[in-house]
């Protein structure tokens, strides 16, 4: 029986018994990806320069719970194209999420 691959985008097909698929099994995939993959909001430019952004994404939620995230991985991209990169925009990233996550579990039944 197949599985699909654990790695971030990647639909191809994964053994059983392993978690990523022939492509993927032989890198050294940092756990980060499989768990929390990168919202497809987001270029890798991004992703690099603010690795918190990755914990906005929101497709993996039952459809619910994606309406109250959307507009925050939306006000995160806001904030990281039109601010510049500082201490403070960090703050606010990282309030923005705490924001985020309180929202999320407002809305779990």
């Amino acid at each position: 029986m197949k599985a699909e691959c654990l790695m971030t985008n990647c639909r191809r097909a994964a053994p059983a018994d392993e978690a990523f698929c022939s492509i993927h099994r032989d890198k050294d995939i940092p756990m980060t990806e499989v768990i929390h993959p990168a919202p497809t909001e987001f270029n890798s430019d991004q992703l690099s320069t603010d690795p918190i952004l990755r914990f906005f994404h929101y497709g993996h939620l039952p459809t619910a719970l994606q309406v109250a995230a959307r507009p925050f991985c939306e006000l995160a991209e806001h904030i990281v194209t039109t601010l510049p990169r500082n201490a403070e925009r960090t703050v606010a990233l990282r309030k923005l999420l705490e924001a985020k996550d309180a929202a999320v579990r407002a809305n779990v039944p």
